[in-house]
């Protein structure tokens, strides 16, 4: 359990005279643990799910009454606030650009039309 650990670390610093190098690599563990999501997403990149993005792109366009067919690259890998763009190809023939944007290291991503 996260919330004993430090707990059991200062008390046993305190009962048997050792230093705090023990309690605090800890916490510095801990806290590079906590902070490695965010810094792996802004220098490796966030991999997006290529089918996630051609459905969600696919089902905004249905919201306003349009019918698209979305192809987005199979390998889609951003950092965050990166960009990979996908086209959408319409009923009429018609193509248009969407740019995703990662938003964050969990995956989550933001599209528009570009115009």
């Amino acid at each position: 359990m996260i919330g004993g650990a430090p707990v059991y670390l200062v008390q046993r610093r305190r009962l048997l005279g050792q230093s705090w190098a023990t309690p605090l690599v800890w916490l510095a563990s801990v806290l590079a643990y906590l902070a490695s999501a965010g810094v792996v997403g802004m220098l490796g990149g966030v991999e997006l799910d290529p089918a996630t993005l051609e459905y969600e792109i696919e089902q905004g366009y249905r919201e306003y009454g349009e019918r698209a067919v979305v192809d987005c690259p199979d390998s889609a890998i951003a950092p965050v606030g990166g960009s990979v763009s996908c086209w959408a190809t319409f009923s009429d023939g018609s193509v248009a650009e969407g740019v995703i944007t990662v938003e964050n290291a969990q995956g989550w991503f933001t599209w528009q039309e570009s115009w």
